[in-house]
């Protein structure tokens, strides 16, 4: 019986090459740069990084978005919604200037934070107010607004960086104290739907992560054996020289 396939043709993902672009403010696939990311308070219409979150020709979202049972999976079929805006920089909340160069490294450090940017542009809500994280309305986090992971049950702000366990969004304990400690979490009276939606969570990140780990050692060792192949060719080339050299016919 033939294996069925991860890659589903009826999702595109967009290649870099489709970012270069008159449309995206990129001149040419020789002087690759990208739009620099927009600081704003308010949610904004999806433009050039919502595009780049849905395109997903990220190192860490790749086979991911394909990956059935992996959190891009499951938001891969919603539609942008929004473009990610970036929080003004601030050193005391450990916020620094960035351009798209930047943001664009910072989204492949981490699953997570591919994640979080996918789930930016694609969140159904915008949660103000007393609904959103107590962590966001404090000014922390890259994002300027609060939206939940779909399918979780934390905020995408919070998600970044794999910070999920500090956003007020989680669920409590029947005390209404929020834990934050693994040990005790796993020992809360959190009974039904909360405690399992809390266990499925876990298990995503965890899985999500395992993921990304996987991807990396592959990336490197192709890299390592791109050196290999690079240093042979080389030798084989000094070779040649010397054997032209002395006049000797391969």
């Amino acid at each position: 019986m033939e294996e069925p396939k991860v890659e589903d043709d009826r999702i595109p993902v967009l290649k870099m090459e489709d970012l270069y672009s008159e449309n995206n403010s990129i001149p040419s696939k020789q002087s690759p740069t990208f739009d620099t990311p927009i600081i704003s308070a308010v949610s904004l219409p999806p433009g050039y990084w919502a595009q780049m979150a849905k395109g997903c020709d990220l190192r860490f979202g790749r086979r991911a978005i394909r990956t059935p049972g992996t959190l891009l999976y499951s938001m891969r079929d919603l539609p942008a919604r929004r473009e990610p805006t970036l929080r003004a920089p601030n050193r005391h909340k450990r916020i620094w200037p960035m351009n798209g160069r930047d943001l664009f490294e910072l989204i492949n450090q981490k699953p997570q934070n591919t994640e979080a940017l996918y789930a930016q542009v694609v969140a159904d809500e915008v949660l103000e107010g007393q609904a959103a994280c107590t962590n966001c309305l404090a000014g922390d986090g890259l994002y300027t607004v609060c939206v939940r992971v779909p399918g979780q049950y934390h905020c995408a702000n919070c998600h970044h960086g794999r910070q999920q366990g500090r956003c007020s969004l989680r669920p409590a304990t029947s005390s209404g104290v929020k834990e934050n400690n693994p040990e005790r979490e796993r020992n809360s009276p959190l009974q039904g739907t909360e405690r399992v939606g809390q266990d499925t969570e876990a298990r995503n990140i965890e899985i999500a992560e395992k993921i990304g780990n996987l991807i990396l050692a592959e990336e490197k060792e192709l890299m390592r054996l791109q050196d290999m192949i690079a240093k042979k060719e080389d030798l084989i080339q000094t070779l040649k020289a010397i054997n032209e050299s002395l006049g000797v016919s391969p």
